[in-house]
């Protein structure tokens, strides 16, 4: 049986790897939407290949979304905070306030589009609701996402990740990935050989 601080440790580390991945996956959906802009003609040598891609990274931000934002998980954001909570005296390093903690909350529960990404994720990225299947532009009425609400999402998460973190031992934790742009060199080159 592990101790809380050891629960706590491991519990940290998963919930870190689970934001990073959301953070990971909607940065190069983005990204590679981006760069239709400037690299079409290079993206459309494997249209399949990037459109593909493109989809997945966009189902896995919504999938992962959803998983750290469910109330009910097992396993989540929500859940982090309870353990924290109900375990307060392993953060040593700096008190937990409660009022501090309540504020954070508060924020993700006014998130914009949780309900539209629980919305995707049951009855699409899922599950195929009928309604949805026939016609995917549907979700884009009833379920809106704007690419600042993945944003404000990730940060929110991170901040609760962040105080909980810091105040145990005084770590926070940056939830990018360097090298998220390495798909630039790669289609630069190729545009670089059709150029010449």
């Amino acid at each position: 049986m592990k101790t809380p601080d050891e629960h706590f440790r491991l519990y940290r580390d998963s919930i870190r790897n689970e934001i990073l991945k959301l953070s990971t996956y909607y940065k190069h959906f983005k990204h590679l939407t981006d760069l239709t802009n400037t690299y079409l003609d290079e993206l459309n040598q494997a249209p399949c290949f990037f459109k593909a891609t493109m989809e997945a990274f966009f189902s896995s931000t919504i999938l992962w979304a959803a998983k750290l934002l469910d109330t009910n998980s097992q396993k989540g954001i929500h859940n982090f905070v309870s353990f924290s909570m109900a375990n307060t005296k392993i953060f040593t390093y700096s008190a937990i306030n409660k009022t501090e903690v309540n504020d954070l909350m508060l924020k993700l529960s006014n998130l914009p589009s949780t309900s539209n990404i629980k919305t995707r994720r049951d009855k699409y990225h899922a599950h195929f609701d009928t309604k949805y299947f026939f016609d995917q532009s549907k979700l884009d009425i009833e379920a809106p996402i704007l690419w600042g609400d993945f944003e404000e999402i990730i940060s929110v998460l991170t901040d609760i990740y962040n105080y909980f973190s810091s105040r145990y031992d005084g770590m926070n934790t940056s939830m990018e990935y360097l090298n998220i742009n390495d798909i630039d060199g790669l289609l630069s080159k190729v545009k670089s050989r059709h150029t010449s």
